[in-house]
């Protein structure tokens, strides 16, 4: 799904990436450190998201669903090495993620002291589960991506913690870069890609800058 207001990432990508060629699979590594005489534009600073922090997710049964997904989702960005996981330091209003959609600026408000907010909503119908999540960007307060389920059969917790945790990994491979580059020397590049990225020792990884 696309809004209005969500960003058209395939018109700025070639732009802003590291390509990286790890065996047979292409993944792609933003730059982090750079030298003052490159230039980085405004929409590469948007997108370099290194801290993602959870909302309080919402759902219309008491927070039966809401509470135990806002948990495992935010437990979730915490054990991924890919990024921090930064809590809300503000209590405010609460909302959903059409709520956000339609109006940016209350992201803007809300001072979240990360680069990404995560927001969704768990609403127990009669034809099943549905599920929303977005992510937001906190620096304009645009939706950046957004996915969602419909219909759910299952109303187990962990089911649908399950479910949230799918659609957090499918919006979150929406960033279009697999890695942050985290210092450079020369031809020596250190990248944030390891073992649970399936990169394997002595795999011979060529790091192309495109400009």
């Amino acid at each position: 799904m696309r809004d209005n207001n969500s960003m058209d990432v395939s018109k700025i990508f070639y732009s802003l990436i590291l390509i990286v060629f790890v065996g047979p699979t292409t993944l792609y590594a933003q730059q982090e450190v750079v030298s003052n005489n490159l230039y980085v534009s405004d929409t590469d600073d948007l997108l370099t998201i290194k801290k993602i922090s959870i909302l309080p997710a919402l759902d219309n049964i008491g927070g039966i669903y809401s509470r135990p997904l806002e948990k495992h989702i935010s437990e979730f960005i915490d054990h991924n090495h890919h990024w921090d996981l930064v809590e809300p330091s503000t209590i405010g209003p609460l909302y959903a993620p059409t709520d956000l959609v339609d109006d940016p600026q209350k992201i803007m408000n809300l001072n979240i002291p990360s680069d990404a907010v995560v927001s969704s909503q768990v609403i127990k119908g009669p034809g099943g589960i549905n599920i929303k999540m977005a992510l937001f960007l906190t620096r304009d307060g645009k939706l950046f991506a957004e996915d969602e389920v419909k219909n759910f059969k299952q109303f187990d917790v962990d089911k649908i913690n399950e479910q949230a945790e799918i659609l957090l990994h499918r919006i979150l491979k929406k960033i279009p870069y697999d890695a942050l580059i985290l210092s450079r020397d020369g031809n020596r590049v250190t990248l944030n890609l390891g073992q649970l990225d399936g990169v394997k020792a002595n795999q011979v990884v060529t790091v192309v800058e495109i400009f």
